[in-house]
C-alpha cells in the first residue's frame, strides 16, 4: 500500500525570516512521498503560483526547516492511497521552534505525541479549536435560520471552551493566545456566512421565502465583526472565506435594484466590475488589495471579459501590489482577446427556434464526426474548458474531418454576449443558440446534468458521451474522437 502525507502551510508575508524545525516520525510508515504545500493567499508568489513541494519520506522519517517570519499554521495529512484513510494533525509552529511529531501509521486511534520546543503550543486539543468540520448538512435545506445558527453559536462556544481550557493546561506562549482567540471569536460569523450564502442553491424557494430573517442575522453578525483586521490575514479558515463572502454581497446586491444603486451600479452592470465596486465599499487596506487579487485569481481564464476594467481600479488603488506583476500578464492578453471579431469559420445557425429535438440538431451535421459542446455565456466552467483546451483540440484534429459544434443553453436574452464570447474564444464551428425545448431534449437524451457536457457524435447519427468529462482529459477526448473518426 501506498501512502503520502500532505503539509499545508499557511505563512504570513515574510519580514526576516528565522529557522523552524520540524521532525516527523512515522511509526509502521509505507510512504514514499509528501507534499508541502504552502496555502499562503496573503503572498502573491503562492497566490498566482506554485504553493507546493514534493519530497520522498525517508525510513519513515521527514526532517523539514521551516524559514518564517512569524507564528504559522501547518496541516499535517497521512493518506493512504487505496483507501482514502487519512491521519490529519494541526501545528501552529513559530520562528526558532523544534518540534518531534510521532505518528503510528497502522493505528489510526494511537495518539498524536508531540515534543520539543514550541510544543506547548501544539498539543492534541487545539485540532478541535481549529477544526473546521462544521456537521450542518442536516440543516441544508431549513426554510429558517434559528436552529442552525444556534447549532453553530454552540459550536462557537465548544471552541471557546476548548481554548480557554488549553491555555490553563498548557500556557502556550501570547501570539497562540492571540491568534487563537481571534479565530475562536470569528467562527460563528464565519460560519453562518458561509452557510447561508449556499442556502440560496440548497433550499432555493424555502430560503427565497424567508431571505429576510436569514440576512438580519447576517447583517448583525458583520456588524460585529472587524473584517479589515488584519491580524485575521494570518488565519487560513478567513481567508478562504473573505471572497465567498464578497460573492455573497455581490449576488445580494443583484437581487435589489436599490442595492445596486448603492454601488452605482445597474441590471447592466457585469459580474467582475460589481464584485470590484463592493470590494472597494466593504473593504480596506490589506484586506481589500487580497480579495482583489482573490477576483483575478478566481476569474483569470473563466469569466474575465471585465477584468482588464477591474485591473485598470485596481492598479490605480494599488501602484505598489506585489500582486501586479501577477496578474497584468493575462490582462494584456485578454486585452488583446477582446479585440477579435467573428470570422467566416463561426457560423451561426439562423431560425434557431425551428430546432426543438437532438434529431433536429443531427440533421444539420448529418455525415459528419462532430464534437457537440453543450454550454452557456454564464457558465465559469465551461469558458475555463474553452480557454484550456479549444484551441489545442482544433489544433490537432486540423484538416481530419472533425467539426466543432457549440449549443449555447439559457442564453436567449445574452446574444450579444454569445456573439462576443464566440469571438473572444475563437471558437471556430457551427453554433447555436438553444431555445428551452431544445436544451430539455438534448441533456435528457444525452443524460446531462451539467455545463459543460460533451457529447461525440458519429457519421451514422449515432452519439454518446466521452470517456471523460468536466473537467476534461484532453487525451481522453481526442483519443474519443480518433476512434469515432475511424467509423466509415
Amino acid at each position: 500500500m501506498k501512502y503520502s502525507l500532505l503539509l499545508l502551510v499557511f505563512v504570513p508575508f515574510f519580514l526576516s525570516a528565522q529557522e523552524a524545525k520540524l521532525h516527523i516520525e512515522i511509526k509502521n510508515a509505507t510512504a514514499e512521498e509528501l507534499y508541502i504545500y504552502k496555502d499562503v493567499f496573503v503572498d502573491a508568489d503562492l497566490l498566482f503560483g506554485s504553493k507546493g513541494m514534493t519530497f520522498m519520506i525517508k525510513d519513515g522519517e521527514l526532517r523539514h526547516d521551516f524559514d518564517l517570519n512569524k507564528p504559522t499554521f501547518i496541516r499535517i495529512i497521512y493518506r493512504e492511497a487505496t483507501s482514502n484513510t487519512r491521519l490529519s494533525y494541526h501545528l501552529f509552529i513559530s520562528p526558532g521552534d523544534d518540534l518531534q511529531l510521532t505518528i503510528d501509521a497502522s493505528d489510526p486511534a494511537a495518539p498524536y505525541l508531540i515534543k520539543g520546543k514550541g510544543s506547548e503550543n501544539n498539543q492534541l486539543p487545539i485540532q478541535a479549536i481549529i477544526d473546521e468540520d462544521h456537521g450542518l448538512k442536516a440543516y441544508q435545506r431549513d426554510s429558517l435560520p434559528f436552529e442552525v445558527f444556534e447549532a453553530i453559536k454552540f459550536a462557537g462556544k465548544q471552541k471557546q471552551k476548548a481554548l480557554a481550557a488549553y491555555i490553563e493546561s498548557f500556557q502556550p506562549s501570547a501570539s497562540f493566545i492571540k491568534t487563537f482567540k481571534l479565530l475562536a471569536d470569528s467562527y460563528v460569523t464565519r460560519t453562518y456566512l458561509k452557510f447561508q450564502g449556499k442556502q440560496r442553491y440548497t433550499a432555493r424557494d424555502f430560503y427565497q421565502r424567508n431571505q429576510a430573517q436569514w440576512l438580519n442575522i447576517s447583517d448583525s453578525l458583520t456588524t460585529n465583526l472587524d473584517l479589515n483586521n488584519a491580524a485575521l490575514l494570518d488565519i487560513p479558515s478567513h481567508l478562504y472565506f473573505l471572497y465567498s463572502y464578497t460573492l455573497r454581497i455581490k449576488e445580494r446586491a443583484q437581487e435589489n435594484p436599490k442595492l445596486l444603486a448603492i454601488y452605482d451600479a445597474d441590471e447592466s452592470t457585469s459580474s467582475n466590475v460589481l464584485i470590484g465596486k463592493v470590494i472597494d465599499q466593504h473593504f480596506s487596506g490589506r484586506t481589500a488589495e487580497f480579495v482583489y487579487a482573490s477576483l483575478f485569481k478566481q476569474n483569470i481564464g473563466d469569466d474575465d471579459l471585465d477584468l482588464p476594467v477591474v485591473f485598470d481600479r485596481f492598479k490605480a488603488k494599488y501602484p505598489n501590489s506585489s500582486y501586479l506583476s501577477k496578474i497584468e500578464p493575462s490582462i494584456t492578453q485578454i486585452k488583446a482577446q477582446i479585440q477579435g471579431t467573428m470570422t467566416d469559420e463561426m457560423s451561426l445557425v439562423e431560425d434557431t427556434e425551428k430546432l426543438q429535438t437532438m434529431e433536429d440538431v443531427l440533421q444539420i451535421v448529418k455525415g459528419k464526426t462532430v464534437l457537440l459542446d453543450m454550454w452557456g455565456t454564464w457558465c465559469g466552467p465551461c469558458r475555463s474548458e474553452f480557454s484550456k483546451h479549444a484551441e489545442a483540440q482544433k489544433a490537432h484534429f486540423e484538416a481530419k474531418g472533425v467539426d466543432f459544434l457549440y449549443i449555447a443553453n439559457y442564453d436567449l436574452k445574452n446574444i450579444d454576449k454569445w456573439k462576443k464570447l464566440i469571438a473572444y474564444y475563437n471558437l471556430k464551428g457551427t453554433h447555436i443558440l438553444a431555445s428551452q425545448a431544445l436544451t430539455n431534449d438534448i441533456m435528457k437524451k444525452v443524460g446531462g446534468t451539467g455545463y459543460p457536457t460533451y457529447v461525440i457524435i458519429k457519421k451514422d447519427g449515432s452519439y454518446a458521451r466521452p470517456s471523460t468529462a468536466y473537467p476534461i482529459k484532453r487525451e481522453a477526448l481526442i483519443e474519443d474522437l480518433e476512434q469515432a473518426l475511424k467509423q466509415e
